[in-house]
């Protein structure tokens, strides 16, 4: 109209002196029409107002936000008219109903969710049934978490309520399929890593093929690494490299060991390698495993990488109060690393049995600590029950002998056969009884 040099004076007309062709019309604008040579069509959206902040705002100062928090989500609305006040109402109360109903404060997640995701505000019109199903089928992956665990998860990953149904349930196949997981392994997977399903199949698949090529990791192994450290898969095949490389350039380990290495310590890969250094540098300092040696000890020791710090720490600690040195407490350990995953009760049960039924001494210890990782039954117990009922004398240390042969030959002078034929009696049993350890 301000080509023609036309004034507004109303809703409904216009002043007809400016130019006679135009024809007034009695009609909203959104019924009005030129006479020559076109017609305005749809004028009505293009005059209505956007929606009123203040309307908006309010909406979600009623939800629990702060001014500050709702005024941020405002700042970040996204391109586009937003639906109205009375949409983002009822979305607001979904929300909090629906996808926050577990949470003990739904206003600060609220804020979280709006914040993080604001294509929400979007959602809030005719796309609203659209946002409703991506929620269904979101909660449906995610069925392993309790409805407060739920709402922290898509609080914290908000573009979950953006994902389309299908995209859901391409990765649910993917990860049944290549990481061959069951139905309740699937639910604690991506229960314990719900950001797998904002990720891109192609980067999935480049990780499990990195692990396939590179360190022939696939089928249970695969499943293994991502039941017990499904965050792998989120990492990029960059950042793995780099761990690879430091197993294999400053560790000196062999691509089999690496592989080993890899599978037994689920979480190396999403571990830093400054992480990684360090464990190592604490194996030299506090056990002595110089870095020549530290491959062929992890070789004796895979699980390493999966003991923290503070239990080895504690562990040594716990040899030190039975009665050895501190130097001999790290020695035992390095020799015997195996006592570094055993429980507590299990170490319990065999100190006391070597220190009060064979009457070992920590000097004994210190000379064969396989004593706290043997099998008891069928080692200790069943060797000295054996010297026991034969009358042979046997010393801590000789009952501890590595392999049955040896201890056959040197000191119950006996035969093989024999000793299992007594164990396979079950008499070696019958003299702890009713013992106290």
């Amino acid at each position: 109209l301000m080509l023609f040099g036309l004034t507004m004076t109303t809703v409904s007309g216009y002043r007809q002196s400016a130019m006679p062709f135009l024809r007034r019309d009695s009609h909203s604008v959104r019924q009005t029409y030129l006479a020559w040579p076109f017609k305005v069509r749809n004028a009505g959206p293009m005059m209505t107002a956007s929606v009123q902040p203040d309307s908006v705002l309010q909406v979600w100062r009623e939800a629990g936000m702060s001014q500050r928090q709702a005024s941020t989500v405002w700042a970040k609305r996204p391109a586009g008219r937003l639906p109205t006040a009375e949409r983002q109402q009822a979305l607001v109360s979904w929300m909090q109903a629906h996808v926050l109903d577990g949470a003990e404060e739904p206003a600060r997640l609220t804020f979280l969710t709006l914040s993080g995701a604001p294509r929400l505000l979007l959602r809030a019109g005719r796309r609203f049934p659209e946002l409703q199903r991506s929620f269904e089928a979101v909660r449906a992956a995610l069925g392993a978490l309790s409805p407060k665990q739920l709402a922290y998860s898509v609080a914290h990953s908000p573009s979950l309520l953006l994902l389309p149904p299908e995209s859901v349930h391409e990765t649910q196949r993917w990860l049944r399929g290549t990481a061959g997981l069951s139905a309740f392994e699937l639910l604690a997977v991506l229960g314990a890593a719900p950001e797998l399903l904002l990720a891109r199949l192609d980067d999935l698949q480049a990780v499990a093929d990195l692990l396939r090529e590179r360190l022939g990791i696939d089928g249970g192994r695969l499943r293994r690494i991502v039941n017990l450290a499904p965050s792998t898969l989120l990492t990029t095949v960059d950042a793995i490299e780099g761990k690879l490389d430091f197993l294999r350039e400053e560790l000196g380990c062999d691509e089999e060991l690496v592989a080993k290495l890899v599978t037994r310590n689920a979480k190396l890969l999403i571990s830093p390698v400054s992480v990684l250094r360090e464990r190592t540098r604490w194996l030299e300092r506090a056990l002595g495993v110089s870095p020549s040696e530290t491959a062929s000890w992890l070789v004796t020791q895979p699980d390493f990488f999966s003991v923290s710090q503070r239990r080895c720490v504690m562990l040594l600690k716990w040899l030190v109060s039975k009665g050895v040195s501190d130097d001999e407490a790290a020695m035992m350990m390095r020799e015997e690393p195996q006592i570094m995953t055993m429980s507590m009760d299990e170490l319990d049960l065999r100190a006391s049995f070597f220190f009060s039924v064979i009457n070992g001494t920590p000097k004994d210890l210190v000379q064969a600590p396989q004593a706290l990782t043997c099998d008891l039954g069928r080692h200790m117990m069943l060797r000295h029950a054996y010297c026991l009922s034969h009358g042979v004398a046997a010393s801590p240390a000789e009952l501890l002998l590595k392999g049955n042969a040896l201890f056959c030959e040197t000191v119950a002078k006996c035969t093989e056969d024999e000793l299992s034929a007594f164990e396979a009696e079950g008499k070696h049993l019958q003299f702890y009884q009713g013992s106290v350890l």
